[in-house]
């Protein structure tokens, strides 16, 4: 038995094309192969293809064909991000049981470093405001936010969660950040133990 696997946005020389749409990961044998789960088997049934919206590193999967001999493979998808960024909003006044004449501060709060829009403010690592008059809210305010995103971060993170054998989601891992305490800190701080290194000349 004797098959390769491949990535769509895989080139010949071995680089990838990025993208953010999912990428089809395919395998195609030599010989006609037995249905494998989560896989798809072609009418010929000498192709297995499956999509991948994440980024995977050494991916293992074992096909066998219709003789039961098997030959286990190894993937890997790079260069994929179908994600958008994480933002979460917030409007100072608007309350039920607030009524205001003045602006309206609205504030949101993105996982990414850097926002493209120029008008909004940026308070700190990762919160940006931007004030509204009553006048501007009467009927109504749409408002589209790009961002940039980072490519390098999701690989470190995909990285992270393969070397940590878990399978977390970006938005798994930002719940958990958000659930640290200040006790939490404390605590991990007291078990810190800094070594001094000197270096002479």
């Amino acid at each position: 038995l004797v098959a390769k696997v491949k990535a769509s946005n895989e080139n010949e020389d071995g680089t990838t094309n990025k993208t953010n749409q999912p990428v089809t990961v395919t395998i195609t044998a030599n010989r006609e192969l037995q249905p494998l789960e989560g896989w798809t088997l072609s009418e010929l049934k000498n192709v297995l293809t499956r999509l991948e919206s994440d980024i995977q590193i050494d991916l293992q999967v074992t096909i066998k064909d219709l003789d039961n001999n098997e030959l286990t493979l190894t993937y890997s998808v790079t260069n994929v991000d179908t994600k958008p960024p994480y933002i979460k909003n917030s409007a100072s006044a608007i309350k039920a049981t607030k009524l205001t004449s003045g602006n309206i501060r609205v504030t949101i709060q993105a996982d990414m470093s850097k926002i493209i829009n120029s008008d909004w403010t940026n308070k700190s690592s990762g919160l940006f405001t931007k004030e509204y008059t009553v006048e501007e809210l009467a009927n109504g305010v749409e408002e589209y936010i790009s961002m940039k995103d980072s490519q390098t971060a999701l690989m470190d993170f995909a990285l992270n969660e393969w070397i940590l054998k878990t399978n977390r989601t970006i938005e798994q891992f930002i719940k958990e950040i958000e659930q640290v305490t200040i006790e939490d800190v404390q605590k991990r701080a007291k078990e810190i133990h800094l070594n001094t290194i000197y270096f002479l000349q």
